[in-house]
C-alpha cells in the first residue's frame, strides 16, 4: 500500500498511478479543474483509497443563481447562460427543456472505475455535476459535502452496479429561500413555453440521478435539502435487468421542490424505509410501466410550509404520482408495498392517473386541519382524498373523478389505514373508491406540525395493524403480524427486523 498525498497542481498526474490498496489524499487548496479517475481499480479486500485532508475543497467556481433578478457581474450569471445555452440546442419536437445532457460532465469523473472508495471529499459550486460515474461497479462514498449544482451525483452504464453512498449530504439552493419559495414549480421544470425563464432549468436535476443502470445502489444516511429532486433513476427500455436492487433508507429528505424519490418506466427490488419527508411536493413518483417487488415502509413525512410564489398551481402536492390517463402501466410481478407509514398531510394522497399493484396497508394519516399552523395555516381546508385542487379552486368540496376507480382491473387496495380525513372511508365508498376496512379517526400524532409523528397515548393506532403477507423476490414470503401498531411508531418493539433483513444491501468495501 502506498500513500500518496496529491495537490491541485499534481492531482492530474497523480490519478493514473494508484494500484489496488493505493490511498490518494487531497492535500489542502482548491481543486478547480475537473478530474477523471479512468480504470481506477482496486480488487476486493484491497480497494483504492481517496480521501480528503481538511482544507481540500472542489470549487468550479459556478456559483448557482442566489436571487431572482441575476446580471452579468452576479453570482449565478455564468450558470444561467450556459443553462439556456444547453436548452436552446435542444429539439422541442421530440426532447424535454433541460440540463440534462450535461449530467455526465462532473467535477469528478469515474470511468471504467471499480473497489474505489471516496470519503471527505467537498464539492462546491460544480455545475452542473458534482461526482459522475460511467461503467462503474463497487464503488464507495461517504462523507460527501456538495452545495450547487444540478447533480449530486450521476450515474450512466448498464455495467454500472455496486454503489454505496453514505452519510453524503446536498445543499443545492445555500440561500434556502430561492427555490422553495420564490420560483414556481414550471420555471424550474416545465414544457416548452410554461416557464418564465429558461435559465431556472439550472436547478432541475437530483441528488443521485441514474440512467440505465444495473442497480445494486444503497443510499443510507445522507441529507438532501433544498433540492429539485433526490433519488432519481430511468430504465427507459423497460428492461428487467436494469434499475434492480435499489434500497433508501435512514435518509432526511427536506425542502424538495419535486420529488425526493422518483422511479421511472421499469424497476425491481426497490426499498424505501426510515427516511424522514420534510416539505416536499410529492413525495414518491413511481410513473412506472412494469414494476416488481417495491417496498416502502416506516417513513415519516410532514410539512410546516408551502412551495413557490403565490398562486402557483404546481405547489398543492400529493404523496404518489402515477402515469396519467392514457399512459397506463402494463406490469406488476409483485405489489407495490406501501405500509407502516406516519404521514402528516397539507395534500392529497393521489392527484391523479393509474398504478397497477398498489397495496396501501397499515398507514396512520393525518390531515392538517384549520387549528394548524397558526398564524399561517399550511392546509387547504380539508384538501380531498383523491383528487385534484388547483391553488386557485380552494374551496372545491369534494374531488373530481381522476383517479382511478378500476381498482380490481389494476390490484390497488387500501386496506387497514387509520386516517382523520371527513370523506374516510364512507365517502370514499359512496364515490366508488373500494377502501377497505380502516378507522376514520385521528392517529394522534404527538406533535405534527412540527415532526413529531410518534404515537400520543390513546391513539387508535396502537395495536390495531392489519396482518400482512409480503411476497419477496426470492426466498419464502415475509408476514408481519395484526397486532403491532399502524404507521410507523412501533415503541419498543421492532417487528420489521427480520423484513429489513430481506432487502438488498451494498455492503462497505473495508
Amino acid at each position: 500500500m502506498e500513500v500518496k498525498v496529491t495537490t491541485p497542481d499534481t492531482i492530474a498526474g497523480d490519478v493514473v498511478e494508484l494500484h489496488p490498496g493505493d490511498v490518494l489524499e487531497l492535500g489542502a487548496g482548491i481543486y478547480r479543474k475537473a478530474v477523471t479517475f479512468a480504470q481506477v481499480r482496486g480488487v476486493p479486500g484491497r480497494p483504492v483509497r481517496i480521501r480528503a485532508q481538511p482544507g481540500a475543497v472542489f470549487d468550479a467556481g459556478l456559483a448557482m443563481p442566489d436571487r431572482l433578478q441575476v446580471g452579468p457581474t452576479d453570482a449565478g450569471f455564468e450558470v444561467i447562460e450556459r443553462t439556456r445555452a444547453a436548452v436552446r440546442v435542444l429539439d422541442p419536437a421530440t426532447e424535454f427543456p433541460g440540463v440534462y445532457k450535461l449530467s455526465d460532465q462532473g467535477q469528478l469523473r469515474f470511468v471504467g472505475c471499480q473497489h474505489v472508495i471516496v470519503e471527505g471529499l467537498l464539492f462546491r459550486n460544480c455545475s452542473p455535476t458534482a461526482i459522475a460515474l460511467l461503467e462503474c461497479h463497487h464503488m464507495e462514498f461517504r462523507g460527501i459535502g456538495i452545495e450547487g449544482g444540478a447533480y449530486g451525483f450521476q450515474a450512466r452504464g448498464t455495467g454500472t452496479a455496486q454503489l454505496r453512498i453514505e452519510g453524503c449530504t446536498w445543499t443545492q439552493d445555500t440561500t434556502r429561500k430561492l427555490l422553495w419559495e420564490s420560483l414556481a414549480w414550471a420555471d424550474v421544470h416545465g414544457n416548452w413555453g410554461e416557464s418564465a425563464g429558461n435559465g431556472w432549468r439550472c436547478f432541475d436535476g437530483s441528488f443521485f440521478n441514474a440512467n440505465e443502470i444495473a442497480g445494486g445502489v444503497e443510499i443510507v444516511g445522507c441529507t438532501i435539502q433544498h433540492a429539485f429532486n433526490g433519488v432519481h433513476l430511468f430504465n427507459r427500455g423497460g428492461r428487467p435487468d436494469l434499475s434492480v436492487g435499489v434500497r433508501v433508507h435512514d435518509c432526511t429528505f427536506s425542502h424538495i421542490k419535486d420529488n425526493p424519490i422518483e422511479a421511472e418506466d421499469a424497476v425491481w427490488n426497490w426499498w424505501i424505509h426510515d427516511n424522514v419527508f420534510h416539505n416536499c411536493h410529492k413525495w414518491l413518483s413511481l410513473e412506472l410501466k412494469k414494476v416488481g417487488w417495491v417496498y416502502i415502509f416506516r417513513n415519516c413525512a410532514w410539512a410546516d410550509s408551502r412551495p413557490g410564489p403565490k398562486g402557483d398551481a404546481n405547489a398543492s402536492g400529493a404523496v404518489f404520482k402515477f402515469f396519467k390517463k392514457d399512459d397506463k402501466p402494463e406490469m406488476s410481478e409483485a405489489p407495490i408495498y406501501v405500509f407502516n407509514n406516519s404521514w402528516a398531510l397539507r395534500s392529497t394522497i393521489v392527484q391523479e392517473g393509474f398504478v397497477r399493484g398498489l397495496h396501501h396497508v397499515n398507514n396512520a394519516i393525518r390531515f392538517y386541519g384549520p387549528s394548524d399552523g397558526k398564524p399561517a395555516p399550511i392546509y387547504w381546508p380539508w384538501t380531498p382524498f383523491f383528487g385534484r385542487r388547483d391553488v386557485a379552486e380552494p374551496d372545491t368540496p369534494l374531488p373530481p373523478a381522476d383517479f382511478t376507480r378500476c381498482w380490481d382491473v389494476f390490484d390497488i387496495r387500501f386496506v387497514g389505514d387509520v386516517i382523520n380525513h371527513p370523506h374516510y372511508p364512507r365517502g370514499l365508498r359512496a364515490m366508488g373508491y373500494a377502501v377497505r376496512a380502516g378507522a376514520g379517526a385521528d392517529p394522534m400524532f404527538v406533535a405534527p406540525t412540527t415532526g413529531d409523528l410518534s404515537l400520543d397515548r390513546g391513539s387508535p393506532c396502537i395495536a390495531k395493524a392489519r396482518k400482512l403477507r409480503l411476497r419477496m423476490r426470492a426466498g419464502a414470503d415475509v408476514t408481519l403480524p395484526a397486532g403491532i401498531n399502524v404507521g410507523w411508531d412501533q415503541g419498543s418493539k421492532k417487528p420489521f427486523d427480520g423484513l429489513k433483513a430481506r432487502a438488498p444491501s451494498v455492503p462497505p468495501l473495508a
